[in-house]
C-alpha cells in the first residue's frame, strides 16, 4: 500500500494578512500613481523586523533585527517603499521614525 499523501499546510494568518496587504498596496500604488499623474510618488510601508540570533548568541540581548528580502521585494513590486521597523523599538523611536519618514 502507498503511504498517505502529505497534508497541505494551511497558510498562517500572518501569511494571509501579508498577502492581502500586498494586494491592497499594489492597488493603492496604481491608484496613487494615476492620481499624481504618473509621478514617482510611492507609499511607504512599515515592515516589522524580527529578532535573529546570530551564531554564538547567548541571550536575547545578543539578537539583531532581521528583515527578509522577500518582504521588501514584494512591497516594491506593488509600487511601495519598505521601511524597516525595529521589533524592539520604543514608543519614542517609533514616533521619531514616523516623523522622519513623513517629513521626507
Amino acid at each position: 500500500t502507498r503511504p498517505p499523501a502529505p497534508a497541505m499546510l494551511a497558510p498562517s494568518l500572518a501569511t494571509r494578512l501579508f498577502t492581502a496587504a500586498a494586494m491592497a498596496l499594489s492597488a493603492a500604488a496604481k491608484s496613487l500613481a494615476a492620481t499624481v499623474g504618473g509621478s514617482s510618488a510611492r507609499p511607504l510601508v512599515g515592515v516589522l523586523t524580527q529578532p535573529w540570533w546570530p551564531p554564538g548568541a547567548q541571550t536575547a540581548n545578543d539578537t539583531v533585527p532581521y528583515l527578509a528580502a522577500s518582504y521588501v521585494k514584494w512591497i516594491e513590486s506593488g509600487g511601495g517603499r519598505a521601511v524597516p521597523v525595529p521589533y524592539d523599538a520604543t514608543h519614542e523611536q517609533l514616533a521619531a521614525l514616523v516623523t522622519a519618514r513623513t517629513a521626507s
